[in-house]
């Protein structure tokens, strides 16, 4: 199939990809990564979720070269424990998160940074996806206590709610924020979360 495995670069999503809903890798899968690897292949992963929310699943595979964390905010050696790239998000989010968090209640919130995952506002929907995720240790905080350098921040939000929540973002008119981006960026994540 390859003249040379060893040029060749696999990398994977984890939910839906390489996790089906149990969040529990397959066996085969477990396997044929093993296979690709013994090779001489690398496999690597691409993900949205934090570093703590992807440990877990170092146990169970081998990645033999860096990982890409955070929606490509930050691009991580696990076998070094180092950043060789990150990405933040503007420094202004943390000011217009905190004005839809005091204005929405109903609206679960996570922020994740390279030492954990930091939650502002936690609700039902963001508790389950603390839960999903396996993330064992988060920070529950005001927004305003938790340092710079964010890779990304996450909104739960009911499916009924998630209207509500991108008209009030659009009639908001939060400057660096796109509309249409905006909505549907909040449909993907209200397809992921549940």
């Amino acid at each position: 199939m390859f003249e040379d495995i060893n040029k060749v670069l696999l990398i994977t999503d984890m939910d839906g990809t390489f996790l089906p809903s149990s969040k529990i890798p397959g066996k085969k899968t477990l396997e044929a990564v093993q296979r690709f690897q013994e090779l001489g292949g690398r496999f690597s992963i691409a993900t949205g979720r934090s570093l703590q929310a992807s440990q877990q699943y170092f146990d169970s595979v081998s990645v033999n070269c860096p990982i890409i964390m955070c929606n490509g905010g930050m691009i991580y050696d696990i076998n070094s424990r180092r950043q060789i790239y990150d990405v933040y998000v503007p420094c202004e989010t943390k000011q217009i998160v905190r004005q839809i968090l005091a204005d929405n209640d109903y609206v679960g919130c996570e922020v994740l940074k390279l030492d954990n995952v930091y939650v502002p506002q936690l609700t039902p929907l963001e508790q389950k996806h603390l839960e999903i995720c396996k993330v064992s240790d988060p920070v529950f905080c005001d927004i305003q206590d938790i340092t710079d350098d964010w890779y990304k921040v996450l909104f739960a939000v009911e499916p009924e709610q998630m209207d509500r929540l991108i008209d009030y973002v659009e009639q908001k008119g939060f400057e660096g924020l796109l509309p249409n981006t905006m909505r549907s960026f909040l449909r993907i994540s209200q397809r992921v979360t549940h």
